[in-house]
């Protein structure tokens, strides 16, 4: 393994650490109303197009990249879903709210 593979490992490994307390915030709190999802959508496709690259290197030279990328990958795609899920939970919530009060006039 090339010295730079390891500055690439050490980027990809504090970079994908940094999505896990998102992601597990998210999940015990059940909150998300603060995220944005157009931000995550677009950071899911960003590292996908990542993945892609490292498939693309020649030699095996793109696996530090396709591995964290990849694991960064399933950690936004686990928050973009619990962000769909919570926005789903809030819409069914509001219209149970409100249709409380039809038929009491």
């Amino acid at each position: 393994m090339l010295p730079v593979e390891y500055f690439g490992i050490a980027a990809g490994t504090l970079s994908t650490a940094a999505f896990i307390p998102q992601a597990y915030a998210i999940f015990v709190s059940g909150e998300s109303d603060q995220l944005s999802l157009k931000t995550y959508v677009t950071l899911l496709i960003a590292l996908s197009v990542w993945c892609v690259y490292g498939v693309m290197l020649p030699d095996g030279y793109g696996i530090a990249l396709l591995v964290t990328n990849g694991i960064q990958t399933c950690i936004v795609l686990f928050i973009v879903v619990l962000i769909v899920r919570h926005k789903i939970q809030y819409h069914n919530d509001c219209a149970a709210w409100n249709n409380l009060g039809n038929g009491f006039v």
